[in-house]
C-alpha cells in the first residue's frame, strides 16, 4: 500500500468510525481503531497523514466550524489534488528534489505506509548533484516548505532533514491524474454533446454489453464535429452529471482495444484513463477520430448490430445515420485519403 492510499484509508476510518464528530482525536485512538501499532502512526508533528486528516478543511473535505455536518458526503483527499498544482510554481531543481525525496522517504507495507524523514544530503547524492553549501540546501528546503510540500528540520551541525507532506507526494507523483481531474471537470461542465457521452457504468461481460460499447465508440468516432478527441465518461449519471459509482478496476486499455478490434473496421484508436474524483474513481475512454478512416463500421454481427453498420451521434443519442450522412462521411474519408 502506498502513502496516498494509506492516507485515504485513515480518512475513511476517521469518517466511518464516528471520530469525525469529535473536536479532537488522539493518534492512539486512530491507530488502535485501524488495527495498527502506535509506532505506525507517529507524533503529529512528524506524521503528515495525521496532520492532513486533522486539517481536512485545508483540502476541502470538511466544513470548518460546523460540528453537526463536518464531513462532506463522499469526502476524499484525491478530489483536492488539482489545488496542489495550481499557482504553486516549482523550479526544475525543486521538482527533482521533491520527487527524489518521495522515492527515498516512502515506506510501503501491506496495510499501511508512511513518509519517513530523509537527509537532504542523501537526496542530493541520489540525484548525482554536487554538494552545495548549506545556505543553498536550506534555501531549497525553505522554498518547498513554504509551498506546503515538505516539513524540514535544520540542526546545529548544519544538517537538513526533510519529510514530504501529502501535498508534496501528490505534486511529485500525480501530475497526470491531477490534470485529468481538471479536464474531466471541464468536460462534465459541457454535459453530453455530439462528442461527449456519459454513462453510469461500463460492463463488458455479455455480448450485448460489448455491442453497446462498440456502438458508443463508433458513434463518437464517426460523428463529424470539431476536434479529433471524443470522450466516453464512465461513473456519472448522464442527467444530473453527479458521480454515482467507481469503475471496475479490472478494465484495461488492452481489454477495450481487443473488443474494438474484434468488431470494427476500420478500428478507431482509443485509450483508457482512470481519474480519482470525490467519492471514487471515474473512467474516460478517449476516442480518436481520423477523417481518413471514416466511416467506421461494424465488421461482423454482434448482438443486434449488423456487419457494415455505421453509427453517429445525433445530439446526445447514438443511432444510425441518414443516407445523406453516410454519403457525406464516405466523401470526407475519400478526400482525407486522397490528400494524405
Amino acid at each position: 500500500m502506498n502513502y496516498l492510499d494509506f492516507t485515504e484509508r485513515v480518512l475513511a476510518h476517521y469518517i466511518s468510525s464516528g471520530l469525525a464528530e469529535r473536536p479532537w482525536v488522539t493518534l492512539r485512538e486512530l491507530a488502535q481503531g485501524m488495527g495498527l501499532e502506535q509506532r505506525q502512526i507517529h507524533d503529529p508533528v512528524d506524521d503528515l497523514a495525521a496532520i492532513d486528516i486533522f486539517d481536512l478543511d485545508a483540502v476541502g473535505t470538511i466544513r470548518p466550524n460546523d460540528n453537526t455536518d463536518r464531513i462532506l458526503q463522499g469526502a476524499t483527499l484525491r478530489g483536492a489534488w488539482p489545488q496542489f498544482f495550481n499557482n504553486r510554481f516549482l523550479t526544475p531543481e525543486q521538482e527533482q528534489f521533491l520527487t527524489m525525496a518521495v522515492e527515498l522517504g516512502q515506506r510501503e507495507g501491506e496495510a499501511d505506509a508512511e513518509m519517513q524523514r530523509t537527509e537532504a544530503s542523501d537526496v542530493y547524492e541520489a540525484l548525482g548533484w554536487a554538494s552545495l553549501d548549506d545556505p543553498d540546501v536550506l534555501r531549497l528546503a525553505n522554498a518547498l516548505e513554504q509551498r506546503g510540500h515538505i516539513v524540514k528540520w535544520a540542526f546545529l551541525n548544519n544538517n537538513v532533514t526533510v519529510r514530504v507532506r501529502y501535498a508534496g507526494v501528490v505534486r511529485a507523483t500525480q501530475r497526470v491524474a491531477s490534470q485529468w481531474q481538471e479536464k474531466l471537470e471541464t468536460l462534465l461542465a459541457e454535459g453530453e454533446t455530439a462528442t461527449i457521452e456519459v454513462k453510469r457504468q461500463l460492463d463488458l461481460k455479455s455480448e450485448k454489453q460489448k455491442a453497446e460499447f462498440v456502438r458508443d465508440v463508433l458513434g463518437l468516432a464517426t460523428t463529424k464535429a470539431s476536434g479529433r478527441e471524443r470522450y466516453l465518461i464512465i461513473g456519472f449519471d448522464n442527467k444530473t452529471l453527479d458521480f454515482v459509482q467507481g469503475v471496475d478496476p479490472a478494465i484495461t486499455r488492452e481489454q477495450l482495444e481487443q473488443i474494438i478490434n474484434a468488431y470494427t473496421d476500420p478500428k478507431p484508436a482509443l485509450h483508457w484513463v482512470t481519474v480519482p474524483v470525490s467519492g471514487g474513481t471515474a473512467g474516460v475512454v478517449v476516442v480518436k477520430r481520423d477523417p481518413a478512416k471514416v466511416p467506421y463500421r461494424i465488421s461482423r454481427d454482434v448482438w443486434k448490430l449488423k456487419a457494415n453498420s455505421v453509427y453517429v451521434r445525433h445530439g446526445t443519442h447514438t443511432e444510425a445515420p441518414t443516407d445523406q450522412e453516410v454519403l457525406d462521411l464516405v466523401e470526407e474519408g475519400d478526400r482525407a485519403r486522397a490528400s494524405s
